[in-house]
């Protein structure tokens, strides 16, 4: 039968042990802060980034994502239990996942490409109301795809996700041109998909969210993407439009390959979306001798223009109320808005009657409604003409066809 003294001495020792160990660690902190040195920056986040290279491979999965009883936004993109982020709270965090009666609001995305032959695997969830979001979004139809570059509603996921790219890379000591393959040889893994075969449409843009969640899309929208990582990762980063294709161009020494000089003296080197093995500066050779038209990745405004008119005549005059509905689908404030609308007469440069309303300002994804009178006589052949202008949107214009008042 064992001692039950030798017992209590033994564990007597233990706790001595383990307290004198604690109060060590609290000697050595506590003089590690009165002498300035910074204990979070020299020895907590360099063990946390050791534990968790240790505990997250080279292969990122999401670990159990479906079994937890609770769940917490800010942990939904972390791929272990350790924050792969590396920051000193991840000790402090409790690691919550997706429940069962919510799985349903998430979508679970794998992704497979190899760069410089190692092959990547790769998940990451995105939440269904933000694919939703974009899915239904109207489509622009507009020459310049920048606007599907800078909505801000994807700003904290497109952060999320490039952090993770950035801290691998960084991991692996990737230089700043190798970091950009990296990231052009995770889009080239993406399947190239045509328009009209996967949403019916001969042109669908697709914004960020929907090409990562669609796993694919056509050369603009490989583009769009593209330039939105890079950008966020510091890179400056520009779309080459060419008659039938669309690129990418990023920031960069003029010796690395194919580039392009804009008018502010900015040197950008080509970058392919579509196909695979195309690094900084390699070019098609269809595309060698074009030159592409540099669209800047900045927000801005795109304001659609609708309207209809109902007339009313009496024997001398005939009077129309005009009403207008402006809605900005663009990503910045229209500024200076000024609606003008009138009656044309057959030459040119001259109207029967005229009025314009404003100026206004427009939100983005916000409506302007404004209703307008004009009145002429009877018996004038004319058209009714809409223009809206201001200071940093195209102008809008539009004509009702020719009629007798």
């Amino acid at each position: 039968m064992a001692n039950p003294t030798s017992f209590i001495s033994v564990m007597k020792t233990i706790i001595s042990i383990i307290f004198l160990f604690v109060l060590g660690l609290a000697l050595i902190f506590g003089i590690m802060h009165i002498t300035g040195l910074n204990v979070k920056e020299k020895i907590l986040l360099p063990a946390d980034k050791k534990l968790a290279t240790r505990f997250c491979t080279n292969k990122p999965a999401v670990r159990s994502w479906t079994t937890c009883d609770d769940f917490s936004q800010t942990r939904i993109n972390y791929y272990c239990n350790f924050s792969s982020k590396y920051n000193w709270q991840s000790f402090n965090e409790i690691q919550k996942c997706i429940p069962e009666n919510k799985k349903e609001e998430y979508l679970l995305i794998k992704y497979n490409w190899t760069f410089q032959r190692k092959k990547y695997k790769w998940e990451y969830i995105f939440p269904k109301s933000l694919y939703d979001y974009y899915k239904n979004k109207e489509r622009i139809f507009s020459n310049d795809y920048t606007i599907y570059a800078t909505d801000k509603k994807d700003d904290r996921l497109i952060s999320d996700l490039v952090n993770h790219f950035d801290d691998y890379a960084d991991d692996q000591g990737f230089d700043k041109y190798e970091k950009v393959n990296f990231i052009i040889s995770f889009v080239q893994g993406l399947p190239y998909t045509s328009d009209n075969i996967t949403t019916g449409h001969d042109e669908y843009p697709r914004y960020p969210v929907e090409t990562l969640v669609d796993n694919g899309g056509d050369c603009e929208d490989t583009s769009i993407l593209t330039a939105v990582l890079l950008n966020e990762m510091g890179y400056n980063a520009v779309l080459l439009e060419f008659k039938n294709h669309m690129s990418v161009g990023v920031s960069c020494e003029p010796d690395i390959g194919t580039h392009y000089i804009d008018s502010y003296s900015n040197t950008f080197c080509y970058l392919e979306t579509s196909g695979e093995n195309w690094e900084i500066g390699m070019v098609p050779e269809e595309y060698k001798d074009k030159i592409p038209e540099i669209r800047y990745i900045v927000s801005k405004p795109s304001l659609k223009l609708e309207w209809t008119s109902t007339g009313k005549a009496t024997l001398f005059s005939s009077t129309y109320v005009i009403r207008i509905t402006l809605k900005n689908e663009g990503s910045d404030t229209a500024k200076n808005v000024k609606i003008w609308a009138g009656f044309d007469t057959t030459e040119k440069g001259k109207v029967y009657a005229q009025t314009q309303a404003g100026p206004f300002e427009i939100e983005p994804n916000k409506e302007l409604y404004k209703e307008l009178t004009l009145s002429l006589k009877r018996g004038k052949y004319t058209q009714l003409h809409i223009i809206v202008n201001g200071l940093n949107f195209e102008t809008q214009e539009s004509v009702s066809e020719w009629l007798t008042t």
